[in-house]
């Protein structure tokens, strides 16, 4: 019935390749009814009836060394500018990115990795949350234009695969716990891949001081019972690090505290029953019948 061909940077094509683009066309103002998927002696493709060309470039009044599609090959297109992701759809990005849904998972703890936070998606939500709000804000601060700079380098999704891939290879230990640092390895693998690209001192320092406000500020403090993200990345990174041995002690312990909790109740009743007892203005029927509550619980 047809297929879908995505011609990309168009706006980089040379002369002849945009003049082996323009054989997509056919008669009338239509799609070729066949394509040959090279010059000499290629086997040739029914186009269908449900073919469809898409060719996508970079916007040339944002992007050096993009050009304009060429006059021809525009005749027989129609244009769509597309705009960026929303908030909603980066936040969604990031958390596919950082619960490694995208970015592969290795099949065994790399070297550098001192806790595996490829399966704690609970860890990889609030990553998200993070570098989701640290790339929009970084975006719009660029939309304003760096000082003494020709070149824009834009920021793209690619960034966040590349800081979630570092952060199963490249990890900080805490010196006091030894357990991993997730505050300031998310620093380290931001700062590379986002702010060591900025030529503008003061977007750098404006930046530095949101994602320090976004780990260790009141940011967010809201949603997470008045914690900041660097408490909830401490807390989580502790439970997911309690080894199998350390579960089984910790729900011992769980166990005995319940059990003290409830043999402490279980004489504060008697108490009281005792002492209800020993009113004198109480009935006899009442009596027995704490008396009674008084054998059932001594028996629990």
């Amino acid at each position: 019935m047809g297929f879908i061909l995505h011609i990309e940077e168009v706006g980089l094509a040379e002369p002849q390749v945009i003049n082996v683009l323009l054989k997509l066309r056919g008669k009338r103002g239509q799609l070729a009814e066949e394509i040959q998927l090279w010059e000499n002696g290629g086997r040739k493709i029914k186009a269908g009836p449900k073919f469809w060309v898409f060719f996508s470039t970079n916007p040339p009044e944002e992007y050096l060394n993009r050009n304009e599609v060429d006059p021809a090959l525009a005749r027989g297109v129609v244009f769509k500018r597309m705009k960026e992701l929303s908030e909603e759809s980066l936040h969604l990005a990031a958390d596919y990115y950082f619960t490694y849904k995208l970015v592969k998972k290795p099949k065994e703890k790399p070297e550098g990795c001192i806790l595996d936070i490829y399966n704690h998606p609970e860890i990889g939500r609030e990553i998200a949350k993070v570098v989701s709000a640290f790339h929009n804000d970084l975006n719009k601060e660029l939309k304003k234009g760096e000082e003494s700079r020709k070149q824009r380098i834009p920021l793209t999704l690619d960034d966040m695969g590349r800081v979630a891939g570092d952060l199963i290879d490249i990890q900080i230990r805490n010196k006091e716990t030894g357990r991993l640092d997730l505050t300031e390895t998310l620093k380290k693998h931001i700062c590379f891949y986002y702010l060591d690209r900025l030529a503008d001192e003061k977007i750098k320092e404006t930046m530095e001081a949101n994602l320090n406000e976004l780990l260790e500020g009141i940011t967010g403090e809201i949603e997470f019972e008045g914690r900041t993200r660097k408490e909830i990345f401490d807390i989580l990174v502790e439970r997911a690090s309690i080894t199998e041995e350390e579960k089984k002690k910790l729900e011992e312990e769980k166990k005995k505290e319940e059990e003290r909790k409830l043999t402490q109740i279980k004489f504060d009743t008697l108490d009281k029953i005792e002492n209800l007892l020993n009113l004198s203005d109480i009935s006899e029927e009442n009596k027995e019948h704490l008396s009674l509550l008084k054998d059932r619980i001594e028996k629990l």
